[in-house]
């Protein structure tokens, strides 16, 4: 619920809340809350300071309806007077934020978000655990699960790098003696594959000299827990390195404006999608987006305006695609998407809704209001084909797109028909 006067703002605001799929009412009339209210709760109100009647009629307001708000309704404040009396009035009548007009819209959602509990929470750990004693692999793998992890169990530990494939573990339990492999030979094979460098791995053994724990831990091993191991130590030592990873590993693979995923890690998620669908023989589908006439507004608003539009448009993919899409920004104002088990058709009609609400989002620099559109190109991976060049035929038909006149959606050449 949006109150506030200046019906124009209050538009605009709801229109760029809407692209993001939230269902926004409107207010103008201080005076008509109490009844609205009375008939409907929202999830949310932002709410202005100043109206006609006093300088602080929106706090004054708020304060005299918490019979009916009963602290259930988070209210966020906005004001075009950023003063001290402004921020004291929100405080004091309760209010969980305060934005002083104008304000960055995603900087709101992100509040939103927040305080509406829609944002996602971090994936639970994935702990592999690799020991040839089943019934005691899986005593590991209840006792992880019921504090919220998801373990996997191997019990043939030469199918290791098999599983690990499929599952991407945060994390690597392993029993340092087993018949066929020892764990330290496993752990050498680890550290020479590219894709799993940096997996923390601890070593799991009834050995207590410590000086064969010391030489386990200098062949690979991030820990080490000594057999019999009681349910609180395994799951506190595992959540703390599997923390810790992951933690790091976001630094690593993120890129540091938008929270996507950056170039390298785009590139190696594509290369693991390609092989999953060649394997269960299902369609993936990419698709190259870029900003139109990025340029010109960057150089003409400034940079901050430029990151303002990259970060909305990040938001809007982050949030309208499937979680089991893969986004990230493949560099500049360039936004990669991988869609697994997509074919074209399904790929174009997303794209396009997406391109669709873009072009209807609008941008702010300073006191001006302005729209951008993007331009995308779609290419779909085939089972002979099982390699980046679904990224070229992409961007390929990237630059026809744009060539045709921008903001516009094509599909690459001999892919399907354009349009």
């Amino acid at each position: 619920m949006i109150v506030d006067d200046d019906v124009a703002f209050s538009r605009l605001l709801a229109a760029q809340l809407a692209q993001f799929g939230f269902q926004v009412d409107l207010l103008d009339d201080l005076t008509c809350l109490p009844v609205y209210l009375a008939q409907t709760s929202p999830d949310l109100i932002v709410m202005d300071v100043l109206f006609p009647q006093t300088k602080t009629s929106g706090p004054q307001t708020i304060a005299m309806l918490h019979a009916q708000i009963k602290g259930r309704i988070p209210v966020v404040f906005v004001s075009a007077s950023d003063t001290m009396s402004s921020r004291l009035g929100g405080v004091r009548a309760n209010g969980q934020a305060f934005f002083a007009k104008p304000f960055d819209a995603a900087q709101l959602i992100d509040t939103i978000d927040r305080l509406l509990g829609l944002k996602q929470e971090r994936p639970a750990y994935r702990v592999l655990i690799v020991e040839d004693a089943v019934s005691l692999a899986h005593l590991y793998a209840v006792t992880l699960e019921q504090a919220g992890m998801m373990a996997c169990v191997v019990s043939k530990p030469l199918q290791m790098l098999e599983v690990m494939e499929n599952f991407r573990p945060d994390l690597i339990l392993m029993d340092l003696y087993m018949p066929e492999v020892s764990g330290v030979e496993l752990a050498r094979v680890i550290q020479q594959h590219h894709a799993y460098m940096g997996v923390p791995l601890i070593f799991l053994s009834a050995e207590r000299d410590p000086a064969k724990q010391l030489a386990a831990l200098g062949q690979g091993g991030d820990n080490f827990l000594t057999k019999p191991v009681a349910p609180d130590e395994l799951v506190k030592v595992v959540s703390t390195r599997a923390h810790h990873y992951q933690a790091m590993r976001s630094l690593m693979l993120q890129d540091s404006l938008t929270g996507l995923l950056n170039h390298s890690r785009l590139l190696e998620q594509l290369d693991h999608e390609l092989r999953r669908a060649q394997r269960v023989g299902k369609p993936l589908s990419v698709a190259m987006i870029d900003i139109d006439h990025f340029k010109s507004f960057n150089d003409c608003w400034g940079h901050v305006v430029g990151d303002h539009v990259i970060l909305s448009l990040a938001r809007l993919l982050r949030e309208r695609l499937r979680s089991t899409d893969i986004v990230g920004r493949y560099g500049g104002e360039e936004f990669l998407v991988i869609m697994p088990d997509t074919d074209t058709e399904n790929a174009c009609r997303v794209i396009e809704e997406l391109r669709s609400s873009f072009a209807e989002l609008p941008q702010y620099a300073d006191q001006n209001v302005f729209y951008t559109t993007f331009s995308a190109g779609v290419a779909m991976s085939t089972l002979r084909d099982v390699d980046r060049k679904v990224i070229k035929m992409a961007d390929s038909a990237l630059f026809a797109a744009k060539r045709a006149g921008r903001n516009r959606m094509q599909i690459a050449a001999g892919t399907d028909n354009e349009i």
